[in-house]
């Protein structure tokens, strides 16, 4: 028999119920398969001791190791297991464990059974570590005393602080030598942007100057050109002067039709001239941009009238027909540039005329809607003919600057190759487009498209023809007129001009000699010419209108001078203006302006009526020549009065 403690437990597990017995000493005896077990109660009462822990081994790749403190292992030594056993007299079967990486683990490792008794570590990193052990007996107890262990893992050769202090050092050394490295680089960079930069920059200079001195050159050409064109303006525009007025006295003096018909041919020779020297002005102004745009309400069907008017002679002595076709709904109030639309239409119907010997010339004009916008159309001119035609080589090339048509007979149909040249410059800065259609012998049509024409809510007022007057009639009071011009020609035409009135007519041949004739005789009206030598028009006008005892003695100046800046300050420094070449009619009618002068009874200054089809214009009857006279010294007055008419109105 085997004395046993409760706790202890039975010496077997199987028990019979009938195997129980309690002696008078108060002990239980208990049956089991194994055995009899008996349970005492002042054994039950005594003291517990805890379990005592001892480690056994460390395994380290299934080598044992006896534990030695402290143990060192190699750096590859670091998959170990800890061996370790509790002394326990009493129920070593129910002996629990638990351990603890100290430093490493919070808490306690979970607890472990009796068959358990080892743990296993892997792949620890070189360093010192201690590990701590627990068992727990029967009653709960744990052991007071904890077994522990400590192991260095040694660190391999790459893992040693000599070593990483060798690699600290090196790396802190590329990172200085890369910085310095990347500074000089970044220097070399920034010595090599500034050679560069220096290089452009001097390049630029030069390349600024050569600008500079290209636009100084190329501002002295234009101007040059300027001058030239002025000159060449003056000079071939005085003697086309002279032709051209003379021809018109001789034509008031002359009775024999055979010498009428010779003069006939000078004047127009004179005027073919003057058309010529227009068309390269014109042609140069377009090029360099100096042509101004102005527009303002013009009424296509007027035009379309005037062109019948200038061409119907032509047209007539040819024997040809000239048909004239206006949209009915075409507006009779559009913005339009009417001088440059005018110009366009002369030269494109007569080219017509001048290449068509048979059949007709037809002008159309109809508009097309453009867009959603009510208020803007496209107007479309079309000039057709039945003329020689034109190849398809040479539609490509007529556009261009002095090109004709192939196989033109200049002797026959002349031209200089400019109108189309010029007519294609001018649509396309009023934004539109030209094009034309043709067949060899057939006939051509030439389409004109003007984009985005704006209508005009009021029509001005305008006559159909230019006013005209019967200069015999016109009687002028008593005056003295100083004619000032470096040329006798242009002092004769305009001599003659005036030799049927009762002036008394004085010559000075520049503006000094002009200021010692004014100085002398006051006269009432000068003449004067704004390019001569010695003392040019300019500086004669400025020292007469600074002299309070001459100033109010009018001017009217003379020019040859095509430029329209050169007539914008012409303008502004005289009384009146006449460009040249002049004629009779426009000379009496800028000199009325400033002379007394009366009609002759019964003389005819009739104004030719508008068409029938015309549209109504608000004139009740004709206007006489005193008045025409009057008009533009009316129309200066009335812009002069207008700043004050708007300042009454604002108040």
């Amino acid at each position: 028999m085997r004395l046993r403690p409760f706790w202890d437990g039975l010496a077997g597990h199987e028990i019979n119920g009938a195997a129980l017995i309690m002696d008078r000493q108060g002990r239980i005896w208990i049956g089991t398969n194994r055995g009899l077990s008996c349970y005492q109660e002042q054994f039950g009462r005594q003291e517990i001791l805890p379990p005592l822990v001892q480690l056994l081994s460390v395994e380290e790749s299934g080598e044992h190791r006896l534990l030695t403190d402290p143990q060192s292992l190699n750096y590859n030594a670091n998959n170990l297991t800890f061996h370790f056993r509790a002394i326990s007299f009493i129920d070593e079967h129910n002996i629990r464990y638990r351990y603890q990486r100290e430093g490493f683990d919070k808490d306690w490792s979970s607890v472990l059974p009796v068959s358990v008794p080892q743990v296993r570590y892997t792949n620890l990193s070189p360093g010192k570590y201690r590990f701590r052990f627990q068992a727990r007996n029967v009653a709960d107890v744990w052991s007071p005393i904890v077994s522990s262990a400590v192991i260095i893992v040694a660190p391999s050769w790459w893992q040693t602080w000599w070593l990483r202090l060798i690699a600290g050092g090196t790396l802190v050394t590329l990172v200085i030598g890369g910085h310095r490295f990347r500074i000089r680089r970044m220097e070399t960079h920034r010595r090599e942007l500034e050679y560069q930069v220096d290089d452009q920059t001097r390049a630029i200079r030069s390349q600024n100057e050569q600008l500079q001195t290209a636009r100084v050159e190329a501002e002295a050409a234009n101007q040059a050109k300027s001058e030239f064109l002025a000159n060449m303006s003056h000079e071939i525009r005085t003697p086309i002067n002279a032709i051209i007025g003379f021809t018109e006295i001789l034509n008031g003096l002359i009775t024999d039709r055979q010498q009428r018909d010779y003069l006939a041919s000078v004047q127009t020779s004179g005027k073919t001239l003057l058309t010529l020297i227009n068309d390269i002005l014109d042609l140069s102004k377009v090029e360099a941009g100096k042509i101004e745009l102005e527009y303002d309400a013009v009424d296509p069907h007027r035009i379309c009238k005037e062109m019948q008017n200038i061409f119907s002679r032509a047209i007539e002595e040819k024997g040809l027909e000239f048909i004239v076709e206006i949209a009915p709904d075409l507006p009779v109030g559009l913005i339009l540039d009417e001088v440059r639309v005018r110009q366009g239409l002369v030269c494109l119907i007569g080219n017509a005329v001048k290449f068509t010997e048979t059949g007709y010339i037809k002008l159309s004009v109809r508009k097309q809607a453009h867009g959603q916008n009510p208020d803007t159309l496209d107007l479309i001119f079309e000039v057709s003919d039945t003329g020689i035609g034109i190849s398809e080589r040479d539609q490509k090339s007529i556009f261009e600057a002095f090109e004709q048509q192939k196989g033109q007979s200049v002797p026959r149909h002349g031209g200089t190759g400019l109108g189309l040249a010029i007519t294609k410059r001018l649509v396309e800065m009023m934004v539109g487009t030209i094009a034309v259609q043709s067949r060899e012998g057939v006939g051509s049509t030439f389409s004109v498209t003007l984009k985005e024409v704006a209508t005009a809510s009021v029509v001005d007022v305008e006559m159909w023809a230019a006013p005209s007057i019967d200069v015999n009639a016109v009687r002028f009071s008593s005056a003295t007129i100083l004619i000032v011009d470096d040329i006798e020609v242009n002092r004769n035409l305009v001599r003659a001009y005036l030799a049927m009135f009762s002036f008394a007519v004085l010559e000075a041949s520049n503006g000094e000699e002009a200021l010692e004739v004014i100085e002398q005789h006051r006269p009432d009206l000068v003449l004067m010419d704004m390019k001569m030598p010695v003392m040019d028009g300019y500086e004669a006008i400025r020292i007469l209108k600074e002299r309070d005892d001459l100033r109010d003695i009018h001017v009217v100046a003379l020019t040859a001078s095509a430029m329209k800046q050169s007539e914008e300050v012409i303008r502004r420094v005289s009384d009146g203006y006449l460009p040249k070449p002049l004629g009779r009619m426009e000379l009496v009618m800028e000199i009325g302006q400033f002379l007394a002068h009366t009609f002759e009874e019964g003389a005819s200054e009739t104004i030719e009526p508008p068409p029938a089809d015309a549209v109504p214009v608000s004139v009740s009857k004709p206007l006489d020549g005193e008045t025409l006279l009057k008009l533009p010294e009316l129309i200066r007055r009335l812009e002069a009065e207008q700043p004050a008419w708007r300042h009454c109105a604002a108040r």
